[in-house]
């Protein structure tokens, strides 16, 4: 019997197993069903988010340079996160990523070893409560775009 929807769980385990795939010409990525997890035509609106996010993050007195602290929740295409270090270079850059292939594949496009990006593999819900207990939660702005998610999870 299905749960309703409001008791259902927040993770979608089912999508974390499917294979995505980036098509040839990098314009998007699949799920298994061949639904768009994310879409080029979605980089307007991510350099849009961006520029809200990081604004209003005021420089230090004695800097021309803002230390920008950002927190990037599902990397998908990566679209929001080469927006971020091209125009806004964020001094630490966070991102996490829950699904195997997109974590492969920012990983081997190098993510995981830009200077002032760290990556961490896994759901936000895990991996959140971890940088809590390390003291190291701390972010000028957040960008959450995850894919298989209610948005009733975030309440």
């Amino acid at each position: 019997e299905k749960l309703p929807i409001e008791q259902q769980s927040s993770t979608k385990v089912d999508y974390l197993l499917q294979q995505l795939k980036y098509t040839a010409d990098g314009n998007a990525l699949l799920d298994a069903d061949k639904d768009a997890v994310m879409m080029e035509w979605e980089r307007p609106i991510m350099k849009a988010h961006a520029q809200i996010l990081l604004e209003d993050v005021s420089p230090p007195k004695d800097s021309p340079h803002r230390p920008r602290r950002v927190l990037n929740v599902g990397f998908g295409m990566g679209i929001i996160d080469t927006i971020l270090q091209e125009e806004w270079k964020p001094t630490q850059h966070t991102i996490i990523e829950a699904h195997p292939d997109v974590y492969s594949k920012l990983c081997k496009d190098g993510w995981n070893t830009k200077p002032n990006v760290r990556v961490f593999f896994g759901r936000w819900q895990d991996v959140l409560p971890a940088l809590r207990r390390a003291g190291d939660l701390e972010f000028d702005g957040i960008f959450f775009d995850t894919y298989a998610e209610h948005s009733f999870d975030m309440e």
